[in-house]
Formats: C-alpha cells, sequence, structure tokens
C-alpha cells in the first residue's frame, strides 16, 4: 500500500481528531492552495448583518433590528432565513440562533477574540463582541478595532473545522455521537467556507 503524504496543515488536523477519539479523515481531499480571505469590510458587513439577525431571533422586536440594519447600510448581507427573521417570520427562527456559532468564528477572524476553539462550545459573553443593538450602539467603534487575522491562522482554523465536520458524519452515519457540539461545527465551517470563497451565504456547499 501506498502512504498517503499530508502537508502540515492536514496533518494537525488529523492529529486534533484523533486527540479526541474521532475518525480520522486520511483521504480527505485538502483545502486548495489558492484560497484567499474576503476583504475585512465584506467580513465586518456580513457578521453584523447576523449579529442583529440573531439578536431578532432571541427576541429583539424586529423593527429595531430592521432599522438598525438599515442605517449601518448592511441589508445585503443577510442570508434568506435571516430576512425572514427580522420580517417577524418564526420560520427560520431556530436555524437563526445557531448563526451565534458562526458569529464565533468572525468574532475571531476579526480580533475581537484571542483565542477560538474549533469544537469547544461557543462562549456565552459573545454578544458583547458586537455593538450594543439595544443601546442601538453604531458599529463604528466595532470597524475601528477589528483586524483581520493572517490566512495561514484562518486556513489552518478551517481546515480543523473542516475535518472536525467530515467526522461527526462519519459517526453519524454509524448511528454513533461525535461527543462534540456537532451543530456549532456545522455553523463555524459555513462561516470559513464563505470567508474564504466567493458564494453567497446560502450557496456554501458543506460537502465532505
Amino acid at each position: 500500500m501506498v502512504r498517503r503524504e499530508h502537508s502540515d496543515l492536514r496533518n494537525a488536523s488529523i492529529r486534533l481528531c484523533a486527540d479526541l477519539g474521532l475518525p480520522v479523515p486520511i483521504s480527505l481531499p485538502e483545502l486548495e492552495s489558492e484560497l484567499e480571505v474576503r476583504p475585512l469590510r465584506q467580513l465586518a458587513d456580513r457578521a453584523l448583518a447576523m449579529h442583529a439577525a440573531v439578536a431578532c431571533a432571541h427576541g429583539l422586536p424586529a423593527s429595531v433590528a430592521q432599522d438598525w440594519i438599515q442605517e449601518e447600510g448592511v441589508a445585503a448581507f443577510l442570508s434568506g432565513a435571516e430576512c425572514d427573521v427580522i420580517s417577524g417570520s418564526a420560520k427560520h427562527r431556530v436555524a437563526v440562533m445557531l448563526g451565534a456559532h458562526a458569529l464565533y468564528v468572525f468574532s475571531w477572524m476579526m480580533g475581537a477574540r484571542a483565542e477560538f476553539n474549533p469544537y469547544g462550545a461557543t462562549p456565552e459573553n459573545l454578544v458583547h463582541d458586537f455593538p450594543n443593538l439595544k443601546l442601538k450602539a453604531t458599529s463604528e467603534r466595532f470597524r475601528e478595532a477589528c483586524t483581520l487575522r493572517k490566512l495561514p491562522e484562518i486556513l489552518s482554523v478551517a481546515d480543523n473545522v473542516y475535518c472536525l465536520h467530515w467526522a461527526c458524519r462519519e459517526l453519524q452515519f454509524r448511528g454513533r455521537s461525535a461527543g462534540v457540539e456537532s451543530v456549532a461545527i456545522e455553523y463555524r465551517r459555513r462561516a470559513l467556507e464563505w470567508a474564504l470563497g466567493s458564494d453567497s451565504w446560502d450557496a456554501i456547499c458543506l460537502d465532505t
């Protein structure tokens, strides 16, 4: 049998899965070498739009969320489900609430979080990383504080999350529990795929 060689990036992800007792993604394709991160402005716009939608799903009045999104000029960065929630629909409320897991990634990528745990719980105080919508705070201070992390850091986390997502699905296929927050990992992967790609949020493919 020919031994498959992996990049240092993938080897780190393989070790992570092994340390967690998860299936090891030996044959999973590696990330493309030409990936680039979207401009910081776009990352901030998407995160701010999602922040308002998540807040609305948690009980912020839809009218407050709508006004804030329009004033900040980030309406174009809402997903379809988020548009429904801020219009007052409860159809996608739970799914939009789970967007907090993606916000954890965005917060880290833009420097608000010093550390990021790809398989750990989303911090309960995450909301404090973003403007206080109850006080109708603008995004000015948030944007001024944003600093995009270096591409190698983001690629490392993206590969970790990609492999963790594969491992969770593999265990699900076997009828077993992963023992990690598989839903959180899925949302984090979507955020990273969006940040490193050009597709719209709703068009992101999460194949493993």
